[in-house]
């Protein structure tokens, strides 16, 4: 089981200058990579670090979130800005995300593995971080927070994309409760069909719109889930009412 790691400002510089070859990258050689102590040294204090192919986003992000207690100690924002940990913890997951086919890997672009730090909307492509940070906004109750962490690991739905793009409400509890409720199956925790698309009445992205409007009137980090969810417009009941029917 290998050590955590993080990679080094010069390491980090490298990735970027280099990433194109990640690609075609044997096993060899990126196990090489991920345990020279030169580019990675171990990180203070040692934790072993688990890899898996984890079945979802949500699952990932609760791994990471255990694992990772020992520097974070429950406040996630503490090694969120850590660029290196976090790309670090992307490639020592890539032979199963991105495992080598016929001599290439599906690696996609760059923004999913390495962390671009001051990038918010960068991180929350991040394999690893994006995860991590929407799980640790939402700690006391990471279950409201399913409208991103649905979906493959190495997957960034439609859901995500919409709301991982804005923090403000990204945080709120109230607003990730509701887009839950509304767009997640609670099946499969996957999104509804057509929950993503633009045209669709009371869609995610009209959602989006609708609470940037609310944001100018009320509080939504303080407002309760049932507070937001009595001022939703009459656009909204149509996915209301297919969570009713869809719940056992």
């Amino acid at each position: 089981m290998p050590l955590l790691r993080r990679f080094t400002g010069d390491a980090m510089r490298d990735l970027r200058r280099d990433f194109d070859r990640f690609s075609t990258i044997g096993y060899a050689d990126l196990h090489e990579l991920l345990t020279d102590d030169s580019v990675a040294p171990v990180a203070d204090p040692p934790i072993d670090v688990e890899i898996h192919h984890h079945r979802s986003r949500y699952e990932l992000a609760d791994h990471l979130w255990q694992t990772l207690y020992p520097i974070h100690y429950g406040v996630g924002s503490l090694i969120l800005g850590d660029t290196g940990l976090w790309t670090w913890l992307a490639f020592i997951h890539m032979n199963v995300i991105a495992p080598l086919t016929d001599g290439r890997r599906r690696v996609g672009e760059m923004a999913r593995w390495i962390d671009g730090g001051h990038d918010r909307t960068g991180a929350s492509r991040h394999l690893m971080l994006g995860p991590f940070s929407a799980y640790a906004a939402h700690a006391d109750d990471p279950g409201r927070a399913m409208c991103v962490l649905g979906g493959r690991m190495s997957e960034f739905s439609g859901l995500a994309r919409e709301l991982s793009g804005r923090r403000d409400l990204l945080v709120s509890p109230a607003v990730m409760a509701v887009a839950t409720e509304l767009y997640v199956n609670p099946l499969t925790g996957l999104p509804r069909r057509g929950s993503a698309q633009r045209a669709a009445t009371g869609s995610l992205y009209r959602f989006v719109q609708v609470m940037a409007q609310f944001d100018l009137v009320y509080d939504l980090h303080s407002i309760s889930a049932d507070g937001l969810r009595s001022l939703l417009p009459p656009e909204f009941d149509r996915w209301r009412e297919d969570r009713l029917s869809s719940t056992p």
